[in-house]
């Protein structure tokens, strides 16, 4: 009797299911495209549904500044630390219909997807698309992906640095791309000051290059010097903004920022020092040792395969670009914190790939891959369920101040904290706005908390917009009784009201601080 054995798969194929599908052309593009829609359209919902905080409610004021000149004059003032540049690519985008919210944060989302996107474009260039896919999603599981949803230039910086990679990268081949190259970066450059260290990665691959090739491209080089115009046609702005908060800046540079940094950029938990800093040492080996057989042998050097020796030099400066950073901020006694060294986002996720040999080669990797893409599945899950609902925004910190002020009516309510001030002045009860003040002493700030950055910042916003922030010496005088709210921290008004010999007495306390009536 004949019996028809249906034939099964084996293991092996079984096995060998996941690699067909990542070596399909289409398969890896297909999930980038998929990664850059759905990362679009989730971060613009909460974009529309996230409130400012104060950094990025100065963007919004500085941008609602008319004609630009008026805003330029603010930035000459020594209102903010971000470039001209950047406020005109925002005051562009606010120029479009629709939410601020939204608006202001569209080169911030446009900035983290073209980063996705370079990683993507530098990786599959020398590797694989599947080396590609994989340092996309390394970026898009990373804590820089928080900063597509805020008005602050980081993201954008990263985009520019990223997309200016990659077009240095295929010069070679098509020359044209000088141009565009030399455009690319000196945006990078007109959106942060510090941007312009980033010039000097480019330099030192370039140089590399030069050597092993034994051939200068001199548009690159042009392309250079052209890149520095924008920080130089900025640096009296710099140069004032430093001589205003640099004495007493509320982040001094410190080597142990340093360690920190990459803790942030990873999103480790503090204390897995090894988590950090093997790796580092590690790439630093690996590149080390790379580079010098470079240089020695050259003709070998130039692989087609493989990230060439420029490349690799090019991620280690992104890698390390936050030391570089920090080094020259303690030699010029400038402030430094470790969100200006996001640009190393993008050198550790194509570093993590040349460690792995391409991923290509690497076992498991449609393990690695499927690990990844149900990471990034969860974690955009876990974003939308926690997109708040429709309607105005208010913040709920200011919930206590605002029935006190309605029990207390026609007392001035006095912030603490005049960042605070801002914020409630943007997202408070309407009937609690009108009754706000705060009150900005750099001299006294210096005493009691050692910087005086907040009070600074205050105190140069109020000429521009109306902002009730007032000398507490007149307003004493003038106001023996008022409701005074205090952060999470003890700040100068605090030490201040006790050594005047007020009366507090805690009314409410909350989340959003503790509420005083002061009497004297």
């Amino acid at each position: 009797m004949d019996v028809n054995l249906e034939k099964r798969p084996s293991s092996s194929a079984l096995r060998s299911f996941p690699r067909r599908i990542l070596d399909a052309p289409w398969s890896c593009p297909a999930i980038l495209a998929l990664l850059l829609v759905s990362e679009s359209v989730n971060l613009a919902l909460q974009a529309g549904r996230k409130m400012f905080w104060f950094d990025e409610l100065l963007t919004l004021h500085i941008t609602g500044l008319k004609p630009f000149s008026v805003v330029l004059q603010a930035l000459h003032a020594g209102l903010a630390g971000m470039t001209p540049g950047y406020y005109g690519m925002v005051g562009l985008s606010r120029s479009l219909p629709g939410d601020p919210h939204l608006l202001l944060r569209l080169p911030s989302l446009a900035g983290y997807t073209l980063t996705l996107l370079a990683a993507y474009l530098f990786a599959s260039r020398r590797l694989s698309a599947a080396a590609g896919l994989v340092a996309a999603l390394l970026i898009a599981l990373s804590p820089f992906r928080q900063y597509a949803v805020e008005a602050r230039s980081y993201a954008p910086l990263v985009g520019c640095f990223a997309l200016a990679a990659v077009l240095w990268q295929r010069i070679g081949d098509r020359r044209f791309l000088t141009p565009p190259f030399a455009v690319v970066l000196a945006l990078a450059v007109s959106l942060h000051h510090l941007a312009v260290v980033g010039i000097s990665l480019f330099g030192l691959a370039e140089l590399m290059r030069t050597w092993l090739s034994r051939r200068i491209r001199r548009g690159v080089w042009i392309a250079f010097v052209a890149a520095t115009l924008p920080f130089l046609a900025n640096l009296p702005i710099l140069l004032h903004f430093k001589s205003l908060f640099g004495g007493h800046f509320w982040a001094p540079p410190k080597w142990g920022l340093l360690v920190g940094g990459y803790y942030t950029f990873t999103g480790l938990e503090r204390g897995a020092i090894g988590l950090v800093c093997i790796p580092l040492a590690l790439f630093a080996l690996v590149l080390g040792r790379f580079l010098w057989k470079s240089l020695r042998d050259p003709a070998a050097a130039m692989s087609p395969s493989g990230f060439q020796p420029p490349e690799v030099a090019l991620i280690g400066g992104f890698i390390f670009y936050p030391a570089l950073l920090l080094a020259l901020a303690i030699m010029f006694h400038s402030g430094y914190t470790p969100r200006y060294g996001w640009p190393a986002i993008f050198g550790l996720s194509l570093g993590v790939v040349y460690l792995l040999g391409g991923v290509r080669q690497a076992p498991r990797m449609g393990t690695l891959l499927g690990a990844l893409l149900l990471a990034f599945a969860v974690q955009s899950v876990n974003d939308l369920g926690k997109i708040p609902g429709s309607g105005p925004l208010e913040d709920e910190r200011w919930g206590s101040v605002a029935r006190l002020s309605r029990e207390h009516p026609g007392l001035p309510v006095v912030m603490e904290n005049p960042m605070q001030l801002v914020e409630a002045l943007q997202y408070g009860p309407p009937a609690l706005r009108a009754q706000l003040v705060g009150f900005a002493d750099p001299d006294l700030a210096v005493q009691g908390m050692g910087t005086n950055s907040r009070d600074l910042s205050v105190t140069l916003l109020a000429k521009f917009v109306p902002l009730r922030v007032e000398d507490h010496t007149g307003f004493e005088n003038a106001h023996r009784t008022f409701l005074f709210q205090t952060g999470n921290e003890i700040a100068w008004p605090t030490r201040y009201l006790l050594s005047r010999s007020y009366r507090l007495t805690l009314l409410a306390m909350d989340h959003g601080g503790a509420v005083y009536l002061a009497e004297r």
